[in-house]
């Protein structure tokens, strides 16, 4: 039996809107699909996913065509935010859609190609109220850093140039890491994972994986090439 799915995609995209504005950030088209479609192809060649839960905001009626027209592999609810409520307001007010009280959670635009099965056996071994994928990247002055100590997050660290671990955008989350906190605007990020770090032990799975944010046009620009570069993998595997 799989776990449950959080998708977040609500945001705007601002800074991508040059090269894309008539759809939501995660429907931006690469190779002839939405990004969305390839990560919730991944998802469900995993094995573990049993269900989507999909989070949207601003031009959502488009996201929601979409899927009408072109349903995911996976069962897949929508909610949509009637006022902006950041990744963190979001995850929260679809917190009650979710079964089990163990979970997934992804930003819907990045995509990092680990082992989601290996992603929740460390989880689990770890016995924490939350595991982020953590990944290495040349340079963490867009992301932010997380400071490690073995498995275990120690703090997240203002963004600062230099080769370091940033949060990959996959989550496993214990329902009991938000029992107290009410549903309001608010970052996953910067609100509420902080929090969550100061009352309690949050692991780190370290992976080597393919990663990437299409947030910004030259990050979006390379999608394309990332996107075969998985499938092949996936081929060779």
């Amino acid at each position: 039996m799989g776990v449950e799915a959080i998708i977040l995609a609500g945001g705007r995209g601002t800074r991508l809107s040059s090269v894309v504005s008539d759809v939501p950030k995660p429907l931006a088209p690469i190779a002839g699909r939405p990004f969305l479609d390839h990560l919730f192809d991944r998802l469900a060649d995993s094995g573990v996913i049993d269900r989507l839960i999909l989070t949207l905001g601003h031009l959502a009626e488009r996201a929601i065509a979409h899927f009408e027209a072109h349903p995911p592999r996976l069962p897949i609810e929508i909610v949509v935010e009637t006022t902006v409520l950041g990744t963190g307001g979001a995850l929260l007010n679809a917190l009650s859609r979710v079964h089990g009280d163990t979970f997934m959670a992804l930003n819907g635009d990045t995509l990092l190609a680990l082992d989601y099965a290996d992603l929740l056996a460390a989880h689990t071994h770890a016995r924490s109220v939350a595991t982020l994928a953590l990944v290495e990247v040349p340079d963490t002055s867009r992301f932010g850093s997380v400071l490690v100590d073995a498995t275990r997050i120690i703090s997240f660290a203002e963004k600062q140039p230099g080769v370091g671990q940033i949060n990959g955008g996959v989550y496993v989350f214990e329902r009991q890491a938000f029992d107290d906190f009410p549903l309001a605007p608010a970052s996953l990020e910067h609100d509420l994972l902080p929090t969550i770090l100061a009352h309690g032990q949050v692991a780190g799975y370290m992976t080597q994986a393919p990663f990437i944010d299409i947030g910004l046009p030259e990050t979006y620009a390379a999608a394309k090439a990332f996107i075969a570069n998985i499938r092949c993998m996936a081929d060779k595997s």
